[in-house]
């Protein structure tokens, strides 16, 4: 139930265009509305096809891995954890925002799914 929630509230922040911070606190307030009591850790990400640019927030999750010629790359994008989807405002630091990184087209990324 709590990733039904947080996919529409993605999907609605999606048709509204919104950066990612803000695409996040969509999905903050979905969950705080609908359960309050879940919170859901993921990366949102955008690939900007035509420049190449993967611009992404870590929510609580493991980072994401970068797959070339079918091997693991050794640096993984970095960027500070922001805590996961769904937690308290009070408990939350304001968004810093998203990391961009110029992709190569023959990078893969594998956000690992948490236990």
């Amino acid at each position: 139930m709590t990733s039904a929630v947080v996919m529409a509230g993605c999907r609605s922040a999606r048709r509204r265009d919104v950066a990612l911070p803000a695409l996040v606190r969509t999905i903050d307030d979905v969950l705080a509305d609908w359960l309050p009591d879940q919170y859901c850790s993921g990366i949102a990400a955008r690939l900007d096809l035509a420049d190449g640019v993967l611009t992404w927030c870590n929510c609580g999750h493991p980072p994401p891995l970068l797959i070339r010629d079918h091997q693991v790359l050794d640096k993984a994008p970095e960027r500070p954890e922001e805590p996961p989807m769904g937690t308290p405002r009070n408990w939350r630091t304001p968004l810093a925002g998203s990391t961009g990184r110029r992709w190569n087209r023959e990078t893969g990324c594998c956000c690992t799914p948490t236990a």
